[in-house]
């Protein structure tokens, strides 16, 4: 399995492309089988710049939950995290 922050990648194609209605706990959500990550990563390939841009605030989100977690301050539930990540993804 890819490395963890690699898991998002699909997350992201996966929201933005519509291949998933809503996002998913960024934290708790393993990535998807290794079957939808030919079309993530042929998505990547022609990648606007908002998606590039999406790619980077996920990673800063995951950042900040991951670094919350290590500190025993994890802020919000699942809830919190899954409409940050749609934030992220999908832009405000």
């Amino acid at each position: 399995m890819p490395g963890r922050s690699y898991d998002q990648l699909w997350h992201l194609w996966a929201l933005r492309t519509g291949v998933i209605p809503h996002a998913v706990d960024p934290i708790e959500t393993p990535a998807a089988d290794y079957d939808a990550w030919a079309s993530a990563l042929d998505w990547l390939d022609t990648a606007t710049d908002a998606d590039l841009t999406a790619i980077d605030r996920l990673a800063i989100l995951l950042h900040d939950l991951h670094r919350a977690k290590t500190r025993d301050r994890r802020e919000g539930g699942v809830e919190e995290r899954i409409a940050a990540a749609e934030r992220a993804i999908l832009g405000d």
